[in-house]
């Protein structure tokens, strides 16, 4: 009789630390599933961001490959019919000299939205190697999700 008597007190304490270990576990579960939903969230952000990046990087390229050219001139304006021309505003619209015309295949055109501004030119011909250095200012929108990405540009030729 003791023995049944012993049996009864030792399986209230398993069914105590039965129900601990559910109650860990479930709390296990429940902040794995949280944690990754909520990563995934922030991963699609920094994805669709990457994007707008990656494109004011093409840009970047396409304007290093245009001032390394022969001709070097950059079109300006509403449909690249004027020759840019330096300005130090960040806020130049469309139709000024110093907004820089993109051609639509440079970037994703369908899903972005690009300004791209002309800031300065500076030449030392009198440096131990004479160089001219180019800023600009390049913004692109994503039209859908209204992310953008900001990047100053300066490039250096020798």
């Amino acid at each position: 009789m003791n023995r049944f008597r012993s049996l009864r007190e030792q399986s209230g304490m398993a069914l105590i630390t039965v129900l601990l270990l559910a109650v860990l576990g479930s709390a296990l579960v429940i902040a794995i599933f949280y944690i990754s939903k909520n990563l995934t969230s922030m991963t699609g952000i920094s994805s669709r961001y990457s994007q707008e990046l990656e494109d004011a990087k093409g840009i970047s390229n396409y304007l290093a490959a245009t001032i390394l050219s022969a001709t070097r001139d950059l079109q300006c304006g509403t449909n690249g019919t004027q020759i840019c021309m330096p300005n130090q505003t960040i806020d130049c619209n469309a139709s000024s000299r110093a907004s820089v015309y993109i051609p639509s295949n440079v970037y994703d055109s369908t899903r972005h939205q690009v300004k791209v501004c002309y800031l300065f030119s500076v030449d030392d011909p009198s440096a131990i190697e004479p160089y001219t250095m180019y800023g600009f200012w390049i913004r692109v929108s994503n039209l859908t999700t209204n992310e953008r990405a900001e990047v100053d540009f300066i490039y250096k030729v020798k």
